[in-house]
């Protein structure tokens, strides 16, 4: 559609999002798409790739209208090293990664987002992941919400986890 763009190779971006760009909200990468620089979002993205995604600049992505998405979806690896923010009220995220997914950010993902990985998820670093209060109960896992409010407004919902006993690295 007009909306959106297939691109037949690996896409590199180093200085924010190309012209041919601009106007997509879906982008299709059929390779591994690298992005080197901050982007400043004003409407919808989802950039699909059947390879890697890697992400570095910080920001990484800063969300600046209200309600905006932005969907990241790897069919193999996805790194954001910087952080994805929001500037604006009722911003959105859906990161997916086929394989590993890894937040190297102080911090990673401050808006409401979904994280799913078929692999490993790794998170380096301090992790806010929305600004309503949380409430988890899982030990070894701290996450805490700014305070403003209260009940049971879950945001953040560990569907699976696995402790890894340090003894096995010995």
């Amino acid at each position: 559609t007009s909306s959106g763009v297939v691109v037949n190779s690996n896409l590199t971006w180093n200085n924010g999002i190309p012209n041919d760009y601009k106007n997509k909200s879906i982008i299709f990468v059929k390779g591994t798409v690298t992005i080197n620089s901050s982007i400043n979002l004003e409407s919808n993205l989802t950039i699909v790739a059947t390879g890697d995604i890697i992400v570095n600049g910080h920001p990484s992505f800063d969300l600046k209208k209200n309600g905006i998405e932005l969907n990241l979806l790897s069919g193999r690896n996805l790194t954001v090293n910087g952080q994805v923010k929001t500037s604006a009220d009722g911003c959105k995220s859906f990161f997916y990664s086929e394989r590993n997914m890894v937040f190297n950010g102080h911090p990673s993902v401050y808006n409401h987002c979904q994280l799913r990985a078929k692999g490993d998820m790794t998170i380096n670093g301090e992790a806010r992941f929305a600004k309503e209060p949380m409430t988890i109960n899982i030990p070894g896992v701290t996450v805490e919400g700014d305070g403003s409010g209260g009940g049971n407004n879950s945001v953040l919902a560990v569907v699976s986890w696995r402790e890894i006993d340090p003894r096995l690295f010995d």
